[in-house]
């Protein structure tokens, strides 16, 4: 997807193909996706992780921010049962694909 703003790359990824998919899934991931894993399911993946590659991961702060959150909406204070919990949730939902807006919203940092 050269040639793209980060932000048309992942608007891009719904529309398509499977195989197209599953090409960006060895690019990103540097291995085949998990076999079956339904076309809807890698849009979200791929998409976190273009962003993750083109401005970083999470810092300490968010990450552990984003978990007591995790912990505050299931209720308990393990960590582990929540992410367990809150994955599976996160897999029966269509997540948000303007990561590049919510992190401008949120007070990130701009591309620079």
């Amino acid at each position: 997807m050269p040639n793209l703003s980060i932000t048309d790359q992942i608007a891009s990824l719904p529309r398509l193909q499977k195989e197209a998919l599953e090409g960006l899934w060895r690019e990103f991931f540097k291995q085949d996706p998990p076999l079956r894993m339904r076309k809807e399911l890698m849009v979200p993946f791929l998409a976190y992780r273009m962003q993750e590659q083109e401005f970083g991961p999470l810092s300490d702060k968010s990450h552990r921010r984003l978990c007591q959150l995790a912990r505050s909406v299931e209720g308990t204070s393990s960590p582990i049962s929540s992410a367990k919990v809150t994955l599976k949730k996160l897999t029966r939902r269509r997540l948000p694909l303007s990561w590049v807006e919510q992190r401008a919203q949120f007070g990130f940092p701009a591309q620079a």
